[in-house]
């Protein structure tokens, strides 16, 4: 931030500078064409760098030409700060009592985002707000945007169960496991079968982990693999 608050400055001194000799040159041009310096307008310096200066170039950009330095030189961004920058300048710090907790919830698929947005999204736009609602839910003072950011995420389950454990089955070699059938999730239906001692490997009907297309779900079956194996 200090080598660009540098060149910023460096930038408006250069502009000023500019400025100040296209103003002498205005002057001078009014003076040359017998006109008022103070009413001389773009217009009459156009017409009089044609008369000065004729020229039968086609291209009006290899013409002569005298213009305002901001039309001359490209314009710079001025520094930009979010609420995060305002909030420390002013000495506040974050409640570490308030900060954002998603854990339990997911963010919302790509056909509940568009039926929100009212918009069709590309893989690319969808996995772009995505992550970009990722980095936001992580600020210090993310807290303070709550509302917005639930609207896209939901929780992982909309109620909770008990259930009894399940007895594992000893095979013949000592090993425990234990098969859980009709499996919901959804539409879906899966058996799953833990066993332990285990190889840490997952699949999924013939497939590794990457079955599952998105990071969430993936996340989910490696913290149960590292549970269980």
């Amino acid at each position: 931030m200090k080598a660009y608050l540098e060149r910023a400055r460096e930038h408006n001194q250069f502009m000023a500078k500019q400025q100040h000799q296209y103003e002498i040159g205005k002057r001078h041009l009014a003076n040359m064409m017998g006109e008022n310096p103070e009413t001389f307008t773009q217009k009459d310096i156009d017409e009089a760098i044609e008369y000065l200066f004729p020229s039968g170039l086609y291209d009006k950009k290899a013409r002569p030409l005298m213009k305002p330095p901001e039309e001359v030189f490209p314009q710079r961004k001025a520094a930009e700060f979010d609420e995060t920058d305002a909030m420390i300048r002013k000495g506040l710090q974050p409640d570490p009592n308030m900060a954002l907790d998603i854990s339990g919830y997911q963010w919302i698929d790509k056909r509940a985002l568009e039926v929100q947005v009212v918009e069709t999204l590309s893989d690319r736009d969808y996995n772009s707000f995505i992550n970009a609602l990722e980095r936001l839910s992580q600020l210090p003072y993310s807290y303070r945007e709550k509302e917005f950011i639930f609207q896209f995420n939901k929780p992982l389950m909309s109620h909770t169960k008990t259930y009894d454990a399940i007895k594992p089955h000893i095979d013949q070699d000592g090993n425990q496991i234990v098969t859980v059938y009709e499996c919901l999730r959804k539409s879906a239906r899966g058996t799953v079968t833990l066993k332990v001692p285990g190889t840490g490997k997952i699949t999924i009907n013939g497939e590794n982990i990457t079955y599952f297309k998105d990071m969430q779900s993936r996340d989910q079956n490696k913290d149960l693999s590292h549970k269980w194996f």
